[in-house]
């Protein structure tokens, strides 16, 4: 499984689940995650990678930093990891 297919199927999980899903983009600003997923006035940015990839050290510096903000911030290379952090049903 490819990045890209986490990705979509995170995305469609996380709507079908009410969440508002948006793709991030930080021009001149390397590291920022890639996902933003709100709902019940919670926020959460996730770092999405493939299976056994880990982010680059500006993406945890990202994420710690989005942390000391206060802010829900994680990575992850699995969707069940992306179905526990947002509480997402697990499918049938």
């Amino acid at each position: 499984m490819i990045e890209k297919d986490i990705e979509r199927q995170v995305r469609l999980e996380a709507i079908a689940a009410g969440w508002l899903v948006r793709k991030l983009m930080s021009p001149g600003h390397s590291g920022f995650p890639d996902r933003l997923f709100a709902k019940n006035g919670k926020i959460v940015f996730i770092e999405l990678k493939k299976p056994g990839e880990k982010p680059r050290p500006r993406q945890l510096n990202e994420i710690a930093a989005l942390m000391h903000a206060g802010v829900h911030a994680a990575w992850s290379d699995s969707i069940e990891d992306v179905r526990l952090i947002l509480d997402l049903p697990t499918p049938k």
